[in-house]
């Protein structure tokens, strides 16, 4: 399957930013790996920032839209969890660059920046948070500050990436996942 030259460019780029990082890489490496040449980059991105802003956005919509569409159903809050951390976890198996790219510039002052992020710092939380208060005025779990809980259960999702990255195998992700349904299951127990 050819690919459009704007998703070119961002697993392109993806793949130049894993091994080289973000401040060594240039367009000009972007568009050799991507086999165009360098003003093609330029009629879709003006600059590398927005190159890796448009990485952060693409990934963070996809787990945004299927956390959207688990909501559509009658699941339980674990039910939702757990099957959201397995699209999040499968994601990542799938495109290691991207999840080395995720890990390597999430903590950049110039991500901390990026619209992407901060849409994302906020809206999957407060999407949590959301799904927890409607839990918890239907009985399904305790009492709890859903506000608080979501933006925890939010970090130990993006956390999850870094796990990831240190250790490559199915089973260890498998073990993650365990681990933060555990905790959450035990923290919003009635």
């Amino acid at each position: 399957m050819k690919l459009d030259k704007k998703e070119l460019i961002r697993q392109s780029a993806a793949e130049v930013f894993s091994k080289e990082g973000y401040y060594a890489t240039t367009v000009k490496m972007i568009a050799a790996e991507a086999n165009i040449a360098v003003g093609t980059i330029y009629i879709y991105f003006k600059t590398k920032e927005e190159i890796l802003d448009y990485i952060f956005a693409v990934e963070h919509n996809k787990r945004i839209h299927y956390f959207e569409g688990l909501q559509e159903h009658s699941l339980g809050v674990i039910e939702v969890i757990e099957s959201f951390l397995d699209f999040h976890f499968n994601e990542l198996h799938e495109n290691p660059s991207i999840s080395k790219v995720l890990v390597q510039e999430d903590l950049s002052p110039l991500m901390s920046k990026a619209k992407s992020m901060r849409t994302y710092s906020s809206k999957l939380p407060d999407m949590l948070a959301q799904m927890l208060k409607k839990a918890q005025e239907s009985g399904q779990i305790g009492n709890i500050d859903a506000p608080i809980l979501a933006r925890l259960i939010f970090q130990l999702i993006k956390g999850s990436v870094y796990i990831s990255q240190e250790k490559k195998e199915a089973n260890w992700q498998n073990e993650v996942k365990k681990q933060i349904i555990s905790l959450i299951t035990k923290g919003i127990q009635k």
